[in-house]
């Protein structure tokens, strides 16, 4: 039976300093559970983002959905199959199976294993995808091979495992694109712009693995000394390459530039610190068009956003709130209010969140008149369509959210127009390019249900 949950807002024990955000929204109070990891994904397709938390209670481990209903109020579930789990690790979200619906994948020890949670109209169904591993720590989702299917990418602490997807939720066998002493964290992100994702690790420093677009991977880069625990990719510099901040251990959050083939060097550190940052999230939360970082402090309870302005370069932290005595371990962002902003969450003994108050401006560059795209419907349901109104052709680069490439080098012909689908909803950034490869200007749309 699904339990209402009606959350209030806090103004004395968690406090905050920055105006663009509003007072902290608590939405639920996990008194006997620990929340590690936390996404927000419209699991039920009712245009509302819900919240899908990742839980440790001794002696068994759960995972937990919060339906949005709108007005910050939410129903809370346990998900049959998920709700009694042995050494829960990571998950991540995706529509699997391409039938419209948000599925998610989770990796649990006791015996290690990779589980396929599918999503049927609102009702998950557990299909077990390996349980033949060795300490799987983390998984992905994303496109290795761009046949539209999402595959799967496993971190088995010496080992990187891909499994192909030959067929809507369909995996091939295993197979290891890397081997190493240790690895901490994962990311997959487009790093030598060819239209493929790529893989980066995170070690002694960093690693960098080149896609060939069939499946083989090549080290590319290798960065850093000392112990990286996390990472995470992005545009900061506007450049359109896909940079990398790491976590080092006593450093604190270190930004590396990308050159644009995939080798990597030391640009800045954006906070210097001794602490854990044991999650973070790459996302424009001030509405300027560039990326931000939002993360926590756990050991002092702080929430905190370092604001960046466009060209890399990054703030102070801001501190969002404060919970004193908590140790926050995990965050995220999502739109929870549905108002087209992305919101920031975080959670631990407590799940909370803070609406963005930030108005959007405007980032299309100053451009001559030989260059002007039209992106329409905006906002768009299922699809969007580019427009290049100008007299001569646009090599055009799709971006989302976190900077990901979704779509490289489309050539929009002048008066032509180009239609794109997007595979989830979210704010899409498009660049346009002329023919010596010169950025010409930055347009974004906002997609709502694809």
């Amino acid at each position: 039976m699904p339990k209402v949950l009606t959350p209030f807002f806090i103004f004395f024990l968690s406090y905050t300093t920055h105006a663009q955000f509003g007072p902290v929204i608590f939405i639920d109070f996990q008194t006997e559970q620990t929340i590690q990891q936390l996404a927000c994904a419209d699991f039920n397709n009712d245009g509302l983002n819900d919240i899908l938390t990742a839980n440790l209670k001794w002696p068994k481990d759960n995972m937990t959905w919060y339906l949005n209903q709108g007005n910050n109020q939410y129903l809370i579930e346990s998900i049959p199959g998920a709700d009694s789990l042995t050494e829960l690790e990571m998950f991540d979200t995706g529509d699997i199976n391409r039938d419209g619906w948000m599925d998610f994948i989770i990796s649990s020890e006791s015996p290690y294993k990779l589980t396929w949670f599918e999503n049927i109209q609102g009702s998950f169904t557990p299909h077990v995808i390996d349980e033949e591993l060795d300490f799987t720590t983390h998984v992905l989702l994303t496109d290795f091979n761009n046949d539209s299917l999402l595959d799967i990418l496993s971190l088995q602490h010496t080992e990187i495992v891909v499994y192909l997807s030959i067929a809507p939720g369909i995996f091939g066998s295993p197979f290891v694109i890397h081997g190493g002493t240790e690895f901490y964290a994962i990311d997959a992100a487009d790093y030598n712009g060819d239209g493929y994702q790529d893989v980066s690790v995170a070690s002694g420093g960093f690693e960098v693995l080149l896609n060939d677009s069939t499946g083989h991977f090549t080290l590319q880069s290798q960065q850093g000394l000392g112990l990286d625990f996390a990472l995470q990719s992005g545009d900061l510099d506007g450049d359109t390459d896909m940079d990398i901040v790491v976590y080092r251990s006593l450093r604190g959050l270190l930004f590396y530039h990308n050159d644009g083939h995939g080798n990597f060097e030391f640009q800045d550190t954006i906070l210097a610190s001794t602490d854990i940052f044991r999650s973070y999230s790459l996302e424009d939360l001030n509405c300027d068009g560039s990326l931000d970082l939002y993360t926590s402090i756990p050991q002092q309870g702080k929430m905190i956003l370092i604001e960046n302005d466009g060209l890399g370069h990054f703030s102070e932290p801001i501190l969002l709130h404060q919970l004193p005595g908590e140790l926050v371990s995990a965050v995220s962002t999502g739109d929870i209010n549905n108002d087209q902003v992305t919101d920031v969450l975080w959670g631990n003994f407590s799940l909370g969140a803070q609406l963005n108050q930030c108005t959007s401006v405007a980032v299309d560059e100053s451009t001559p008149s030989d260059y002007k795209l039209n992106i329409f419907p905006n906002p768009a349901q299922h699809y969007f369509v580019i427009e290049n109104k100008g007299p001569v052709p646009l090599f055009t680069r799709i971006y989302d959210q976190t900077g990901h490439a979704v779509l490289s080098d489309t050539v929009i012909a002048a008066s032509a127009t180009k239609t794109f689908e997007p595979q989830y909803p979210g704010l899409y950034y498009i660049m346009a390019y002329d023919q010596s490869d010169r950025h010409v200007m930055t347009s974004k749309v906002i997609v709502l249900h694809p």
